[in-house]
């Protein structure tokens, strides 16, 4: 399945291309076989629970991640130690681990 390149940034790990961009998290895309890595880092809208004074007590820590390749690299590592290969995997980042989200 070809990827529409436009707007992605690539990086190589371990010699083989993914391409990335930032879109509600990371995402992450590899050509052949065809893959998709979706990290969630934790990034709340101001908004959210505007109308409840408690909506922060429920909201894990966020922890301010800039995105970089070496991220990029560490998600794609992770998801591969994690028996990815192809389709679709969901990751979330938290206190500065990766975790498996079940879907």
């Amino acid at each position: 399945m070809a990827i529409n390149k436009k707007g992605l940034r690539k990086i190589t790990v371990d010699n083989a291309d993914y391409y990335w961009r930032y879109f509600e998290g990371a995402n992450i895309f590899q050509e052949a076989p065809f893959g998709e890595i979706h990290v969630d880092f934790g990034r709340f809208f101001s908004w959210f629970g505007f109308s409840d004074p408690d909506y922060k007590k429920d909201i894990p820590k966020f922890e301010q991640r800039t995105l970089t390749p070496k991220y990029i690299q560490l998600a794609i590592s992770f998801a591969k130690q994690s028996g990815w290969r192809e389709g679709k995997i969901s990751l979330i980042y938290r206190d500065g681990v990766f975790k498996v989200v079940e879907t």
